[in-house]
């Protein structure tokens, strides 16, 4: 049967949409009035009506009068009036149709209930599970103006975040958007044809695309950046089944750095500087000037390194010297230099400007390899990465050992800042690029529960196990903008970045539940529990870990909870 026929769109539909209300307060999506489908609408009406009129476990089976009467008062939920009207001029038809249920669907359950048998339990907590996502959802979207959308082929329909509906003036559900003629004017055929090129090129294990277009916000055309997380069907060769997708608007830092590009490019004097700053010297990892010396300090390195660009790694924007002067490469991303389509798993640039510090790394182009150093560069109180970079020469290597110490390079790389038992990052990686980070952060302190007893009993090969298991467990909860560490033994440490104050304690539930929850099948009898104690606050990290300590003191007395320091609090103590 194929999906586009019609009996399979109303058998979505239906699925989808038959806990939706008329008044926009139902479930999955919030639909409100003839945005909700129509066999949805019917199916949801004589589904309450069902309900009413059956006996359950629960109750007894209310009279078509009283049914009908629930209905029209709004007990059971808002409904199409019309349908309403319909119900009514149906209403004789509807109570003899209860007199005959017993004699004529009894077999007919009989076999349904015995086909399904056993399988209420598993529908039920799959139903909550996934009403507990979209809780989560629109929990977090409410405290965020961030423009995200979500689009899924089955059933055919778009999501858009409030702040991307907002500025669009789209709404925030569109239902067919492949056939929606408001949709289809806002993109233009442009970016739709070059959206379907795209993911036409990219195969099964790319599952991430970005790209840089054209869209109308709050009315005016900005550049933005679309970044694309793509899952692929299980049935269907190159079939797109959902997109999960940010857009970034570019327009200001896009223009700063085309600024940038000309102020290089016309500079006919350029302003000198006292003391060219290499990036191995720079002061605090940072190297401070202003536009005019830009260019100067462009002239300064291009003879020292094979490759000199300014780097703004928020959106993948490069300035990069050539022949005819520097260009600014827009819609050529700065990972593309490494003949890859999405950004790097360590982008170095991102780095720099984030911790202040100097960042370096080993990239390869096929077998060439090239030794890169990244550091923070402020332009007129603007950060950016200055990124130079040499080739290392492998000339004189005995033959074969190339691709031997390319390999070896490229893991030192890796693993210079990964914990080896549980595949997080280590206490080095916090020493160097963590502690002495300053600003507004949510950190916390992580203390698995009577861990020493876990080794006794178990074994250090189950406490190996458990600890493996639980920093993945929680690794996979967080964002990848978020800093799992393990600080020392049994103890870890949890940085987020811009984490809502609000949110932080939920945060931290949620890990605790889920290692809470943690099964490992080769140790049945292991189960495990985490004390939490979390922080949010200004300052520096190295600072905020000590109040985040404080709470963990007090979270480990009762264990299996979370603490969240509160400063008034201790501050009358």
């Amino acid at each position: 049967m194929h999906r586009n026929e019609k009996l399979v769109k109303y058998a979505i539909e239906i699925c989808r949409w038959h806990h939706e209300r008329w008044n926009g307060e139902g479930y999955p999506d919030g639909l409100s009035g003839d945005h909700i489908p129509i066999a949805a609408q019917v199916v949801s009406l004589a589904d309450a009506y069902d309900a009413l009129t059956s006996k359950r476990s629960y109750k007894q089976a209310l009279s078509h009068k009283k049914a009908i009467e629930m209905i029209h008062n709004g007990e059971c939920g808002s409904y199409n009036p019309l349908l309403l009207r319909c119900l009514d001029d149906v209403s004789d038809t509807a109570k003899q149709g209860m007199k005959d249920a017993g004699q004529t669907v009894a077999p007919l359950r009989r076999v349904v209930e015995e086909l399904y048998k056993g399988q209420d339990l598993a529908a039920a907590r799959m139903t909550q599970q996934l009403e507990d996502a979209y809780a989560k959802q629109d929990f977090f979207t409410s405290l965020s103006d961030e423009l995200w959308f979500d689009y899924t082929a089955q059933p055919s329909s778009l999501h858009l975040s409030r702040g991307l509906a907002e500025q669009t003036g789209l709404p925030s559900v569109i239902l067919e958007p492949l056939q929606s003629p408001t949709l289809q004017m806002y993109l233009g055929k442009e970016l739709t044809e070059g959206l379907e090129r795209q993911l036409e090129g990219l195969t099964l294990e790319e599952t991430r695309l970005d790209l840089t277009t054209k869209l109308r916000l709050r009315g005016r055309l900005r550049r933005c950046q679309l970044s694309v997380q793509i899952t692929w069907s299980a049935r269907k060769q190159k079939r797109c089944a959902a997109l999960l997708g940010k857009v970034t608007d570019i327009e200001n830092r896009s223009q700063c750095i085309e600024q940038l590009q000309a102020e290089i490019q016309h500079a006919e004097t350029p302003q000198t500087l006292s003391q060219p700053p290499l990036p191995i010297s720079a002061s605090n990892g940072v190297i401070r000037i202003t536009h005019h010396q830009l260019s100067h300090l462009f002239h300064t390195y291009q003879p020292l390194f094979e490759t000199v660009r300014l780097v703004d790694p928020g959106i993948c924007m490069q300035v990069t010297p050539g022949p005819d002067g520097p260009s600014v490469r827009e819609n050529d991303h700065c990972y593309a230099v490494w003949c890859k389509k999405q950004r790097c798993e360590r982008c170095i640039s991102q780095d720099a400007v984030r911790t202040r510090q100097i960042q370096n790394k080993v990239e390869s182009i096929g077998k060439d390899m090239y030794y890169i150093i990244a550091v923070c560069i402020e332009v007129d109180g603007t950060p950016y990465s200055l990124e130079c970079m040499n080739p290392i020469r492998l000339d004189s290597s005995p033959g074969g050992q190339e691709e031997h110490l390319l390999n070896q390079l490229l893991m030192r790389n890796r693993q210079v800042y990964m914990d080896s038992a549980t595949q997080v990052f280590n206490r080095r990686y916090y020493d160097e690029q963590l502690r002495e980070l300053s600003g507004e952060y949510a950190v916390a302190m992580i203390d698995v529960d009577n861990f020493k007893q876990v080794n006794d009993r178990f074994g250090h090969a189950a406490g190996d196990a458990a600890l493996y298991r639980m920093a993945q467990t929680m690794r996979s909860l967080l964002r990848s903008s978020d800093a799992l560490v393990r600080y020392g033994g049994d103890e870890f440490f949890l940085l987020f970045q811009s984490l809502p104050r609000a949110v932080l304690h939920q945060k931290l539930e949620v890990l605790c539940c889920a290692v809470r929850e943690l099964k490992l099948p080769e140790f049945p009898e292991l189960h495990l529990t985490i004390s939490v104690g979390g922080v949010h606050g200004q300052g520096r990290v190295r600072d905020l870990i000590l109040q985040a300590d404080t709470a963990l003191y007090e979270a480990k007395i009762k264990k299996d909870c979370v603490v969240v320091y509160e400063e008034d609090a201790n501050e009358a103590e």
